[in-house]
């Protein structure tokens, strides 16, 4: 009787734990929704094993436009990655991030992308019903699926006709023990007791070989997940659950391999039990050998699969991160080389002053200190980015034709590689200069040239403008060389942000587009507000104006 009540209590807290998770998980994925994700206590983001994801999708599946990491830098795309990235699972937090990197001309994939958000936007119950599955995929930080799929091709492992030997003595023992209870009840007890040895035996030749491959122990385990909460959403009928059906029907045996994998750091004692029972047959070394050996011919289909169930985060992600915004709207993508928008805005900012961008040709933006134009530069080149990868702008409107985002705006000199900030500045601005031989880009870049004295940088930047009005390149510059507009007339187009002085002295700026060049300036003027000694403001209006009547004469 004791015995029964023991096991009764065993499963009813097995029923309660499982109730109250899939609770709590329900309760956490409704809460979340449309809000910008919380940061998290422990930051589980890895900006190098997302790079690594990214470069083995780009080797397998390579695009026509890649995001590099001067303009991803410059953009501060890794804040904005943070604010989208919704997700639960490592397999959509790596997609996506490659999927703000890297993108073609193709409508077909942005088409598939919209027809998920869309889905989910119209199903909301089956879209809980998917986070709540990527939940219990979970994350393991540090790890690339990608990178582990891509670094087992080919991969040898020693000894295995050995892990195969000693696998199946339990085995043998266990059938042994169970024929010979029938014939010769002695002989099974035999049988019983070689069995549980040579089980205990497997369970410490695990134990010994797994201290050296933790690591990939955790991975593989993490592999066999993803296969299998890759199934559920078959059942789901989302737009691309044919294809994931697809997918893991082409890679078959993997799939049942992965059933053998060892869960690591599970608290679920009916599942530690299992664990055990595997390891007593060393199913999950037998199974590790077997995945090396079919991801050699099914890798590529593994990748396939990986890039269609982090589709379906990705799409989570962006139609939560539209919904936190507000006011976002879809692209019109157009023939003609310009990006024509109205009320566009930079998504980093909590109250974003709105402006309209006519972008065709060569643009040089004036102005002073703080007025706005470098926020409106970036504006303009984060939603050119989010058009053509997430089929979405914070904009009313916004159309341009698909094309490669180049910036060259925050210039950092490097210690490691001895580069100043000018050598830098250079090599930054050369990629534009390349990529204009080959490509039609949109090209930003902000204070051009700032590392040099004046006199080379008004030279070397003319030059630079000159060679993009020759390219018919279409270029966004933003500057404070004033002496930059006269020297091209009406071949650019000259646009500028100003600021205004308050009685009290104070400066004020309203952030909107104005056209013509800047006529105003305050780098003193703000000396003079933040409380430097009034004979360094007096001393630095004497000596500005002086400058200014000599280039005058």
């Amino acid at each position: 009787m004791e015995v029964i009540i023991i096991v009764l209590a065993f499963i009813g807290i097995n029923i309660y734990t499982y109730f109250s998770k899939k609770a709590y998980v329900k309760n956490k994925v409704r809460k979340s929704w449309g809000k910008f994700p919380q940061p998290r206590i422990i930051d589980d983001l890895d900006e190098k094993e997302l790079n690594k994801s990214m470069e083995v999708i780009r080797k397998y599946y390579p695009k026509d436009f890649y995001i590099d990491s001067y303009t991803w830098e410059d953009l501060d795309f890794i804040k904005i990655f943070r604010k989208i990235n919704k997700g639960y699972s490592s397999v959509g937090q790596d997609y996506l991030f490659y999927r703000l990197r890297n993108y073609g001309k193709d409508s077909a994939d942005l088409e598939s992308f919209q027809a998920l958000k869309d889905f989910f936007e119209n199903n909301p119950k089956i879209r809980e019903q998917a986070e709540a599955n990527l939940y219990y995929m979970g994350k393991n930080n540090n790890f690339s699926v990608p990178d582990f799929i891509d670094t087992r091709i080919s991969r040898k492992n020693k000894n295995n006709k050995f892990i195969y030997f000693l696998g199946s003595l339990p085995l043998i023992f266990l059938i042994v023990s169970i024929v010979s209870f029938q014939v010769y009840p002695r002989f099974g007890v035999y049988g019983a007791f070689a069995f549980i040895l040579f089980g205990l035996i497997n369970i410490g030749y695990y134990r010994a070989k797994s201290k050296y491959k933790l690591a990939d122990i955790k991975n593989s385990a993490y592999l066999g997940n993803f296969l299998k909460r890759s199934k559920k959403f078959t059942t789901m009928n989302l737009p691309n659950s044919e294809k994931i059906k697809t997918k893991l029907k082409d890679l078959g045996k993997i799939s049942f391999w992965m059933n053998f994998v060892a869960v690591e750091n599970t608290d679920d004692p009916l599942l530690l039990m299992g664990e055990e029972l595997k390891k007593m047959f060393l199913l999950p070394l037998i199974a590790y050998d077997q995945v090396d050996k079919l991801l050699d011919h099914k890798h590529m289909e593994a990748l396939a699969l990986f890039l269609q169930v982090g589709k379906i985060e990705a799409a989570i992600s962006t139609l939560n991160y539209e919904l936190a915004l507000g006011a976002t709207n879809k692209p019109d993508f157009i023939e003609e080389y310009e990006i024509l928008g109205s009320e566009v805005c930079h998504p980093l900012l909590d109250d974003p002053v709105a402006n309209d961008v006519d972008f065709t040709g060569v643009n040089i933006i004036t102005g002073s200190n703080a007025s706005g134009k470098s926020t409106y530069v970036k504006s303009i080149a984060i939603n050119a980015i989010f058009a053509q990868t997430l089929n979405f702008v914070y904009a009313k409107s916004f159309k341009l034709k698909k094309a490669g985002v180049f910036t060259s705006m925050a210039i950092k000199d490097d210690v490691v590689s001895g580069d100043s900030y000018f050598i830098a500045e250079i090599k930054s601005l050369k990629r534009i200069v390349d990529d204009v031989e080959k490509n039609k880009s949109y090209y930003f870049i902000d204070e051009i040239l700032k590392g040099t004295n004046t006199i080379e940088r008004i030279g070397a930047s003319s030059s630079i403008i000159s060679y993009l009005l020759g390219k018919n390149a279409l270029a966004m510059i933003a500057s404070h060389d004033i002496e930059l507009v006269s020297m091209f007339g009406d071949s650019v187009r000259n646009i500028h942000f100003r600021e205004y002085v308050k009685e009290n002295g104070d400066i004020d700026f309203d952030y909107k587009l104005k056209e013509g060049p800047s006529k105003t300036r305050n780098a003193i003027k703000l000396l003079e507000n933040l409380g430097f000694a009034k004979e360094i403001v007096d001393l630095a209006k004497s000596r500005a104006s002086a400058l200014t009547k000599e280039k005058e004469i």
